[in-house]
């Protein structure tokens, strides 16, 4: 049976491990989005993951690698959602106030947008982790400009500017695959260089997405203003 634990504790060994349990994360987020369900709790000690082999045994369903959202303690059923564009509120927030302040207010809260800006907090939380631990980790990893330009995207202060938790999964797959194909760059020019040429790669792609993803109506009224 895989040892599970919480993932603030997670040393990650590579970037590309940290991008597959956030990845899971929101997949999970997405699901229960979609059944009109909101964690409203999302923080690193909510979130396990099963990290290595242990030695314990039993009537388990625990894969090893694999992510765990827990602790539901203050989430909430609303009408089931495609999108974060339903006007679904919680009032008043303060009430069922979970780990992260929500920057537009507690008045009223989408309370799908408030747990994709709390996995923004989780991911830098990661990132954080990673770049400390990596002092002990041959060779060196570090989280990107570009990965951090995804967590202000995440934790937007305006709720409309976040993601759904599917374009958000969407976003760390393409993510993921591009500070792979970068890598090289960080072998052959120095570190603000490649930093550089890697941000403006990735707002890039995340415009063409973007775009790609905003309704024919609205594009029909940005054209006609």
């Amino acid at each position: 049976m895989p040892f599970i634990t919480e993932a603030y504790v997670v040393a990650w060994k590579s970037l590309d491990e940290m991008f597959a349990a956030t990845e899971q994360y929101l997949e999970g987020l997405r699901f229960m989005h979609q059944l009109g369900i909101a964690h409203l709790d999302l923080h690193a000690e909510n979130l396990l993951y099963a990290k290595r082999p242990h030695g314990a045994t039993g009537p388990f369903t625990i894969q090893e690698k694999r992510a765990y959202i827990i602790d539901f303690g203050l989430s909430k059923q609303f009408s089931p959602i495609s999108g974060l564009t339903n006007g679904t509120t919680v009032v008043p927030f303060e009430k069922d106030v979970g780990h992260y302040p929500p920057p537009e207010g507690i008045e009223a809260v989408n309370p799908y947008a408030y747990d994709i800006y709390c996995m923004g907090w989780v991911v830098r939380f990661f990132c954080s982790n990673i770049t400390w631990n990596s002092v002990h980790i041959p060779p060196p990893i570090r989280a990107t400009p570009a990965i951090w330009a995804l967590c202000d995207t995440l934790a937007s202060d305006d709720p409309k500017g976040r993601p759904s938790a599917g374009h958000a999964q969407a976003l760390v797959r393409l993510l993921r695959i591009w500070v792979r194909m970068t890598r090289w760059l960080y072998w052959v020019l120095p570190y603000h260089d490649a930093d550089g040429i890697e941000l403006c790669g990735w707002r890039i792609i995340y415009w063409i997405v973007h775009c790609s993803r905003v309704p024919r109506s609205s594009k029909a009224r940005r054209l006609k203003s």
